[in-house]
């Protein structure tokens, strides 16, 4: 008769995979248990918060930066706010380029509407500037949400690899950053940096 071997020999003898369907476990009375590898993930996940200003964790969808990684583009969407009267957003807009000297930069743009007239729409520089090709545009659409647009100047492509990167402020505002393929630029409004 063989000798009889510890939990921890048995369990350093199996063979160690990435493909699982079960995993054992012990349930709240001390018995073994299967588990699916999915109902495992859920009952982990619950037990992880969501990251606040107090305490860390998950970083929440409607927080979590959206970047953008492009080149040879002419249109982009950096935001759109949720279509609803008297919305206002704030976002944190950064810019890298292929250098310095390339037009790196920092921006907070902040808008909002209201149920009765247009809305509006500001940007502050809080570090460095958008190159002279490049121009921030908006617009109001029917639904009440406004839409916040980067264009190259004359329809040409932004040069180089550009980084954008954007971080929402306010809480379920959180939109990703797309490159456009056209976009009708008569219509829409100016946003001057300051």
């Amino acid at each position: 008769m063989g000798a009889i071997k510890t939990m921890k020999e048995v369990e350093s003898a199996l063979p160690q995979k990435k493909e699982i369907n079960y995993v054992r476990a012990l349930d709240k009375d001390g018995n073994p248990i299967l588990i699916s590898k999915e109902d495992l993930a859920q009952v982990v996940g619950e037990l992880i918060p969501i990251a606040n200003a107090t305490q860390n964790g998950l970083l929440s969808k409607q927080t979590a930066p959206s970047t953008l990684y492009i080149r040879n583009k002419t249109y982009i969407e950096l935001h759109h706010s949720l279509p609803a009267d008297w919305n206002t957003f704030m976002f944190l807009l950064m810019i890298s380029g292929t250098g310095i000297a390339d037009g790196d930069a920092v921006l907070i743009i902040h808008g909002s509407n209201k149920s009765n007239s247009e809305g509006r729409c500001i940007a502050k520089s809080l570090y460095g500037n958008l190159p002279k090709s490049l121009q921030l545009k908006w617009e109001q659409k029917p639904d009440k949400s406004i839409h916040i647009y980067l264009v190259e100047a004359e329809g040409r492509k932004m040069g180089g690899y550009r980084l954008f990167k954007q971080h929402c402020c306010l809480e379920n505002e959180n939109t990703d950053i797309i490159a456009l393929d056209t976009l009708d630029i008569s219509a829409l409004k100016d946003l001057v940096v300051s």
